[in-house]
């Protein structure tokens, strides 16, 4: 039997064996409401003991057989028919059952989900800092869903190509924005999509924006300009993902190299320090995360963003939040006043960040995120582990192999390693 589409947890559409699918509730109306249609209990008693054909019952005249059929319940096709039925539906779900069953939901609705509050959470940063450049229109809006026409906040490849193919004939360029968690080999396809764009318009999988010409360029025999399909408007951050992307593909030679050494090494110790990369003495830049933190704070709330510098500081010092604003009751200016305080007070101890802007400290916060991200994915032992399993060579291959997965997951997993580039050594 051919399978069917469900929706899964795990990802939007998922195909399912036909023959694993239950039966749907209300696919099938109960035979006893028949009874409520003006047949009478004795004719449905008959129609649930037999498998004939209706006309084919004794005591069901031809009259009868017709009402039945009026009724509709049972007018629906053949019981293989109805069986099928169910099993040939593409189930697209948003994880909420009331709005799974709201009938007014729009499907593309459906389709993508805006992650910035999961990954804010994460890595414990405020949302804001996932939200620095977007237009107020996508900040809150799904992802890989076209926005106002020609605005879209892009997380994969099929989204950006779906809302290409969406675009009305002649209109303006898709302006398209790489959310922060966009996974490393979803932008490598985008990058690929926009090196298309660029060269070969009518390769991209939208239509080709056309610029007319005024009256005095045709005059003077100007060229048709030729705009590309889409715009992806922080490129950087798409650079940032492809480079992640190469640095992950690095590893896994690393790990293939060092795995070959291990199975011609002819005697113990298998594994040594200078053999290997993995192994950790120590997460660097730490540091530096909780003063761009504060910096971001800072800044925010001499740039009178009250609320929003309020709610940052939750994020970033949760007891301290408590501390000043829960403690006692405050009027608003006190409560500014508090904040402000803070802010000079952050700025004082770290004068660094000082001159930077909100996007610039965004920008240096999600590069630190990103390094400490793919460094802690790249530990696999300490020193201590090391000795402990540098004698066992089948131990040292299975720590290799453990590795070398974990970074293949990396490539299609979405996360914010490569989210920014940032030279460390400014730091």
């Amino acid at each position: 039997m051919a399978p069917s589409r469900h929706a899964d947890e795990g990802e939007q559409l998922q195909l399912t064996d036909a023959d694993k699918v239950e039966d749907e509730e209300g696919c099938f109306e109960s035979i006893d409401k028949l009874t409520s249609q003006g047949i009478n209990a004795g004719d449905v008693k008959k129609l649930q003991d037999t498998k004939k054909n209706l006309t084919g019952i004794k005591g069901l005249s031809e009259a009868k057989v017709d009402k039945i059929c009026e009724a509709k319940l049972l007018n629906q096709g053949t019981g293989n028919d109805l069986l099928l039925k169910p099993k040939s539906v593409v189930r697209i779900t948003t994880r909420s059952q009331a709005l799974d069953d709201s009938p007014r939901l729009s499907p593309l609705a459906t389709m993508a989900k805006n992650k910035d509050l999961k990954f804010a959470n994460q890595y414990q940063i405020p949302i804001e800092v996932l939200q620095e450049g977007l237009p107020a229109l996508l900040r809150h809006a799904p992802d890989d869903v076209l926005q106002d026409g020609n605005l879209i906040r892009v997380a994969t490849a099929a989204g950006l190509t779906a809302a290409l193919a969406l675009q009305a004939p002649g209109t303006e360029s898709l302006q398209a924005y790489v959310v922060y968690y966009i996974a490393p080999q979803q932008a490598l396809l985008i990058a690929t999509m926009m090196e298309n764009a660029k060269s070969k318009p009518h390769a991209s999988g939208g239509a080709v924006v056309v610029t007319p010409l005024s009256a005095p360029q045709a005059e003077a025999g100007a060229a048709i300009a030729i705009r590309p399909p889409f715009i992806i408007v922080n490129e950087r951050v798409l650079e940032a993902k492809v480079l992640a992307l190469m640095a992950i593909r690095g590893e896994l030679i690393d790990i293939d190299v060092t795995a070959k050494q291990v199975r011609e090494e002819k005697e113990a110790p298998y594994y040594t320090e200078t053999q290997t990369p993995f192994v950790d003495h120590g997460l660097p830049g730490c540091k530096h995360l909780k003063p761009l933190k504060q910096a971001y704070f800072a800044t925010r709330a001499l740039s009178g963003h009250y609320n929003i510098a309020k709610a940052i500081l939750k994020v970033i010092d949760r007891p301290l939040f408590r501390s000043l604003l829960k403690s006692f009751p405050m009027t608003e200016m006190e409560e500014q006043k508090h904040l402000l305080d803070l802010a000079a007070e952050y700025q004082e101890q770290d004068p660094q960040h000082k001159s930077l802007s909100l996007s610039e400290i965004a920008q240096q916060l999600l590069g630190l995120l990103a390094f400490l991200d793919f460094y802690d994915k790249k530990r696999l032992l300490t020193p201590i582990d090391l000795a402990a399993v540098s004698s066992d060579r089948s131990k040292v291959l299975k720590l290799l192999k453990r590795q070398r997965q974990k970074f293949r997951d990396l490539i299609e997993k979405q996360s914010l390693i490569g989210a920014e580039c940032v030279d460390f050594q400014s730091l």
